[in-house]
């Protein structure tokens, strides 16, 4: 009768079989849903009902930024952008303004609440990521280097799709 090998289960780098990318993607998707699960427990226990498609929204905030930007960015329709946009100002977090360069198009802002909103919103999932990967600093600059080069090449081949249609 076969035996259960845990250690297989418990560490992928023992099993031979499984590639550095497979391993790698193991590793990204337990931490997305390991760090899911807390902004859910979060979300429960403050009971503010934020989707996350409105606190994606705020972490992309860091200055006001055109709604058609924010919407591609976002990989969203305008409609779409829009309404999360709305929800977000009824709660008071954000506010519409016109561009001063383009007097057609529309920037989001964060209004004072928005920006306190975000900044406890970034320290706390800082925490719970150093929590849940339980990374050192120099680990989590290296991940952060290797996601952003990672996020530039995903960007550059949708642009090239998007170019080429």
């Amino acid at each position: 009768m076969a035996t259960c090998d845990s250690t297989i289960l418990l560490d992928p780098s023992n099993d031979p079989a499984l590639t550095p990318e497979v391993r790698a993607l193991m590793g990204i998707f337990a931490t997305f849903t390991r760090l899911q699960a807390c902004f859910d427990r979060l979300e429960e226990e403050n009971g503010d009902g934020m989707p996350d498609n409105q606190r994606h929204l705020l972490v992309k905030l860091d200055r006001p930024r055109r709604m058609g930007d924010l919407a591609q960015v976002m990989n969203q329709l305008p409609s779409s952008l829009t309404a999360i946009a709305d929800g977000l100002e009824k709660r008071g977090f954000v506010m519409r303004e016109r561009d001063p360069d383009d007097r057609r198009a529309w920037l989001l802002r964060l209004t004072d609440e928005g920006a306190a909103f975000r900044a406890d919103m970034l320290k706390e999932g800082g925490r719970l990521f150093r929590e849940v990967t339980g990374l050192n600093n120099d680990d989590i600059n290296i991940l952060a280097d290797i996601g952003d080069k990672m996020r530039r090449h995903i960007l550059q081949n949708m642009l090239q799709e998007g170019a080429s249609k």
